[in-house]
């Protein structure tokens, strides 16, 4: 887990050049088509730079990574924010440290996305 720790400091980084954007258009197109959601699990989330973007859109979001180190940035990010209207909108991030092979939720989500 030492290495997962140090990673998570170099993590944005190296993805920098990850279609985040297009990521987020194509989960827009399939629930414009299927249905939105109004909760959405971030499956694998990293350092949030899909979820941040989610809860500033109004989502109800859970943000999963197994790393806490990851987990943290993402809140710092969220924190260091310009945008702090995510926290008057309808969207939120619940941040939880779990094994994207075996998670629980505490409620049932309309959505699970998985990128990268």
């Amino acid at each position: 887990m030492r290495a997962y720790r140090q990673f998570a400091t170099v993590y944005d980084r190296l993805m920098e050049d990850m279609p985040y954007s297009d990521w987020l258009r194509f989960a827009r197109e399939c629930w414009d088509r299927y249905g939105i959601p109004q909760t959405v699990v971030d499956l694998g989330c990293g350092t949030g730079s899909l979820a941040i973007p989610l809860a500033r859109s109004g989502f109800q979001v859970f943000g999963i990574d197994l790393s806490a180190d990851m987990l943290s940035i993402g809140r710092s990010k969220l924190d260091e924010s310009p945008q702090q209207a995510i926290r008057s909108s309808a969207g939120a991030i619940r941040w939880l440290q779990q094994d994207m092979c075996s998670w629980e939720l505490p409620e049932q989500v309309d959505a699970v996305i998985s990128f990268c």
